[in-house]
């Protein structure tokens, strides 16, 4: 099953990741999505990972693979740590979303897996 929809006509940011060593906690924050089979249905985890310590810093269990999945992971990491100086995911439709980006767009540099 496939998470990601990454054909849309959203903002897209180079990958800045790549070969980057954390300077330090809160220094690079990765962003994901998977999904659990739960009986007869699937529910999609959103999960918001400390590069440098592999700490969660914020998720979301939800129904559906929306924005809000991942903006209320983001909200959750938000209210209760520093936020990131790097936010890193793939180019899906979800982190592109322009809720989102509002979130983290006067603080915080992008980057995005190119795929």
């Amino acid at each position: 099953m496939r998470t990601t929809f990454s054909q849309h006509g959203l903002g897209r940011y180079p990958n800045l990741v790549k070969g980057l060593e954390p300077e330090g906690s809160n220094h690079i924050w990765c962003a994901d999505i998977t999904y659990i089979r739960v009986r007869l249905e699937f529910l999609y985890l959103a999960v918001l990972m400390d590069l440098l310590t592999r700490g969660i810093r914020g998720w979301y269990l939800g129904q559906d693979l929306s924005e809000m999945l991942v903006r209320t992971a983001l909200e959750r990491a938000l209210a209760a740590h520093p936020g990131p100086r790097i936010h890193h995911s793939d180019q899906g439709v979800q982190y592109a979303a322009h809720g989102y980006v509002a979130l983290l767009i006067a603080s915080v540099t992008f980057s995005m897996t190119c795929t």
